[in-house]
């Protein structure tokens, strides 16, 4: 009756549900470690966007005005350059479309993710399945029924 508490409330603390950034205090400084899932996820997303270019569609750009006279890339290009993303419609003098990410890598940074920690997340998942197996294998022949 408790591992179905224990998995919901390591799965809602792994990083995606609440970043680490806003997670409280008292759960990122030890459940968020020890969360399985932080370390799958992680290790998953990370493989999978690493490298990815991203190309947003039209609802998930962000609009702005730039002002008279200015092409987007005149008003904004200089910020770009030092943010994430991109804009849409350079050359354009009004609407202008942003994208906040132009790589994958950029969206789990926000995260607090790397993808140079993929083999320490492997190496970490394995060695909880390594115990899961071992503790499961102890508790049966410390607890079982047929004891002669």
């Amino acid at each position: 009756m408790v591992n179905p508490i224990f998995t919901a409330f390591t799965t809602l603390v792994c990083g995606v549900t609440i970043p680490y950034s806003q997670m409280p205090k008292f759960f990122s400084a030890w459940l968020y470690w020890l969360s399985p899932y932080m370390y799958f996820i992680e290790g998953l997303i990370t493989n999978d966007l690493h490298g990815s270019k991203v190309q947003c569609h039209p609802e998930e750009l962000y609009t702005f005005e730039p002002p008279s006279n200015m092409t987007c890339n005149e008003y904004a290009g200089q910020w770009v350059q030092s943010a994430t993303g991109y804009i849409n419609n350079p050359d354009d003098s009004s609407a202008c479309k942003f994208c906040p990410y132009s790589v994958g890598d950029e969206f789990y940074r926000t995260l607090s993710w790397s993808f140079s920690h993929r083999w320490r997340n492997f190496g970490i998942l394995f060695g909880f399945i390594a115990f899961n197996i071992a503790f499961t294998m102890l508790m049966i022949r410390v607890y079982k029924v047929n004891k002669r």
